[in-house]
């Protein structure tokens, strides 16, 4: 399969202080060569209930668009978005993560609103089936639904 990614992060802002305004931008842009990625999955407006989780099983758990089985070596980048009407956080990560976040089992959180967005276009995070192959995403939350999407480009 021939997967072409082009993947752009851009932050901007306006500082206004009396007559004066500073603008300021910050972009990065990544560009997956043809044999960096060949796998992507994507979910969107996910409905996760209370103190639930989900877990994304990339070495073998996970479909394509096409139905295909997805069975990743590693993840070349990870994003997940959280609806800006959660009321909770969402944490990404867990015991089994192929997400290095420092000690094992670490989780980021990912505010109402907000995205979490890994981008590792040339070595990618390790894939170990098993081991490290599972992302867990938790609803914090004790009463409220969350809603998030997820998009994970990897290679097999």
């Amino acid at each position: 399969m021939s997967l072409t990614t082009d993947i752009t992060v851009v932050l901007s802002t306006l500082l206004t202080k009396s007559s004066a305004k500073s603008p300021n931008d910050f972009s990065a842009a990544v560009k997956l060569a043809d044999d960096e990625a060949d796998q992507v999955y994507v979910a969107e407006d996910i409905v996760l209930g209370a103190l639930a989780d989900d877990t994304y099983d990339v070495a073998g758990g996970l479909t394509d668009a096409f139905g295909d089985g997805i069975f990743l070596t590693s993840i070349k980048a990870l994003a997940i978005l959280s609806s800006v009407a959660n009321t909770d956080a969402l944490s990404v990560g867990g015991i089994n993560s192929p997400i290095d976040l420092g000690a094992t089992g670490d989780v980021v959180f990912v505010q109402p609103g907000g995205a979490l967005v890994l981008l590792a276009p040339s070595v990618g995070y390790l894939v170990v089936p098993s081991t490290a192959d599972i992302i867990t995403i938790t609803n914090t939350g004790a009463v409220n639904d969350a809603t998030y999407s997820i998009c994970i480009i990897g290679k097999s």
